[in-house]
C-alpha cells in the first residue's frame, strides 16, 4: 500500500490499456502498475483480478507475464477478450505477434495450491532450464472487505520451492465489510477507517513480511458531511427530471439521451441485479450512528448507484424509442416498474440525508424499508425481462379473465334469486349516486338558506 505522493506525475499510456475503465478506475490502476512495474519483477500474480484492468496494463503495457486469478469465469473472459483486442492492435502497428504473456486460472483465491500450479508452469514458459527458482510479485487491487486479510494469509504461508514472492502489493476496499481486527495490537478496537489501516499493517509484519510501507490511498479526496448532501440533493433533482419523461408520449426532440446496446432487455435484467447489489451497500454503510471515518464510504456508494440510474434512464430512451420491436403494453409496464423505483429511491434519498445527522443507533429502520422496496422492484424488472412481451400480454389477458369470471358468477347468483335483498343488479351503482346527489343538492340547498 502505497502514500497518494507515490502515485503522481506517471508517465501517461495508450488509451488502448485504458479501454473501457472509468477515470476514477484509471486513476487509481494507473498508477499502481507503475508502482508494481517498478519493483522489476518479470512475472505478477494478480489476485481478484476482476475484469484484468490492471493486468492488461501490466501485461501489454509493461511487458510482464501476468496471472489473473478470479472466481468469476465471466471476467476472466472479459480481461482475454480486451487483451486479445489490444493484441491486434498492436500487431497492426509493430507486425508483432501476440505476446503470450497473459493467463487466466478460474479459481476462488482460497485454492492457492491448486491454481499456482498452473501459475507457475506459465510464468516457467520459456525461461532458462537452469532457472529452477523464479521471481514472483503478488498483487491484489482493492481486494474487498476481509479479503485482504485472507490474502495476507495465503502469501505469508506459501513454502513452495520453485518459486521466490519478492513482492506484494495490496490496496483493500470495502472497509465497512470487515468484521473484525487481526492483528494482536489491534484486534479489540473499534473497527473504523484509520484502525483498519493500522492493524493491516501490523498484521504483514506479525506474519513476516519485512520493509512495510502503508499509505493512504484517498488521502486528499476525503467526502464530508455536506459533500453526501449535495450528491444525494443532485440525484433527487436528477430523479425529478427523469420521471416525467419516461413515458410513451412522442416527444418533438429526444429528451434523454439513449444508449445503443445491441439487446436493451438483457441489460435491463443485468441492471436491476446491479441496483440491487448497490443499494444492498448502501443499506449496510448507512447504518447510524455514520463516523466521519465512514463519510468516503457513503458518498462512494451513492455515487455508484447514481452511475447505474443513468444507465437505467439511458436504457428506457432507447426502449421507447425502439418499442414497436416490442410492444406498447410492454414497455409501458417496463416505464411503470422503473418510475416506481426512481420515486422510492427519492425517498430513500431523503431518509440517507437525515441519518447522515442521527447519533441513535435504534433510528435506522425507515432505510431498510425503502432498500427492501426497492430490491422487490429490480426482482420485478428481472421478471418481466423473463416473461418478455407475449408473457406480460398472457398475464393481462389472466387477469381480464379473472374480473369478467367474477363479475358473471355475481351475475348468476343474482339471476337465481333477485329478491328486494340483492337489490336491482344493473340499477344498484346509480341508486348509489341518485342519494349521494339528492344528499350534495340539499347542502347546497342549506347554505343557500
Amino acid at each position: 500500500m502505497y502514500d497518494r505522493q507515490d502515485f503522481v506525475s506517471v508517465p501517461p499510456l495508450s488509451s488502448n490499456l485504458t479501454l473501457g475503465m472509468s477515470p476514477a478506475k484509471t486513476a487509481v490502476t494507473v498508477p499502481f502498475a507503475h508502482k508494481t512495474a517498478s519493483f522489476r519483477v518479470s512475472n505478477v500474480l494478480d489476485l481478484g483480478s476482476g475484469k484484468g484492468y490492471l493486468a492488461r496494463i501490466l501485461a501489454d503495457g509493461f511487458g510482464l507475464k501476468v496471472c489473473c486469478v478470479d472466481k468469476n469465469k465471466d471476467r476472466l473472459k472479459s480481461s482475454l477478450r480486451i487483451h486479445k483486442l489490444i493484441q491486434q492492435g498492436q500487431v497492426s502497428q509493430t507486425s508483432l505477434g501476440p505476446s503470450g504473456n497473459f493467463h487466466t486460472v478460474a479459481a476462488p483465491i482460497e485454492e492457492w495450491e491448486d491454481f499456482m500450479d498452473e501459475a507457475t508452469a506459465f510464468f516457467r514458459r520459456n525461461t532458462r532450464l537452469d532457472e529452477k527458482v523464479l521471481d514472483v510479485a503478488v498483487v491484489g487491487l482493492q481486494l474487498c472487505g476481509d479479503m485482504v486479510y485472507r490474502v495476507i494469509d495465503l502469501v505469508s504461508g506459501c513454502s513452495r520451492e520453485d518459486i521466490r514472492l519478492c513482492a506484494f502489493l495490496v490496496v483493500p476496499c470495502c472497509l465497512h465489510k470487515i468484521v473484525s481486527l487481526r492483528s494482536k495490537a489491534y484486534q479489540t478496537r473499534e473497527v473504523c477507517m484509520e484502525n483498519v489501516y493500522k492493524d493491516i499493517q501490523e498484521y504483514l509484519v506479525e506474519r513476516g513480511f519485512g520493509n512495510v510501507h502503508l499509505g493512504y490511498l484517498n488521502i486528499g479526496i476525503t467526502k464530508s458531511k455536506e459533500d453526501i448532501k449535495q450528491l444525494l440533493q443532485s440525484l433527487d433533482e436528477a430523479i425529478a427530471a427523469w420521471r416525467p419523461l419516461l413515458n410513451l408520449e412522442t416527444h418533438e426532440e429526444p429528451c434523454l439521451k439513449s444508449s445503443q446496446v445491441t439487446n436493451p432487455l438483457e441489460e435491463l435484467s443485468k441492471l436491476g441485479q446491479l441496483i440491487h447489489a448497490h443499494t444492498t451497500k448502501v443499506g449496510i454503510v448507512y447504518k447510524p450512528p455514520i463516523s466521519p471515518d465512514n463519510f468516503h464510504a457513503c458518498f462512494v456508494e451513492v455515487e455508484s448507484v447514481t452511475r447505474s440510474l443513468v444507465m437505467l434512464v439511458s436504457l428506457c430512451s432507447q426502449l421507447i424509442e425502439e418499442k414497436n420491436k416490442y410492444s406498447t403494453l410492454y414497455i409501458q409496464k417496463v416505464l411503470d416498474e422503473v418510475n416506481a423505483l426512481l420515486g422510492t429511491f427519492s425517498v430513500l434519498n431523503n431518509e440517507l440525508s437525515g441519518l447522515l445527522d442521527i447519533q441513535d443507533s435504534d433510528a435506522d429502520s425507515t432505510r431498510l424499508v425503502s432498500v427492501a422496496k426497492i430490491w422487490e422492484i429490480c426482482d420485478n424488472l428481472s421478471s418481466l425481462v423473463r416473461w418478455g412481451a407475449s408473457g406480460v400480454l398472457r398475464a393481462k389477458f389472466k387477469e381480464s379473465a379473472t374480473l369478467l369470471a367474477d363479475g358473471l358468477e355475481e351475475y348468476e347468483e343474482w339471476l337465481e334469486s333477485p329478491s328486494a335483498d340483492n337489490g336491482d343488479f344493473f340499477e344498484e351503482s346509480d341508486h348509489e349516486d341518485e342519494t349521494e346527489q339528492k344528499e350534495v343538492d340539499a347542502d347546497l340547498v342549506s347554505n343557500l338558506n
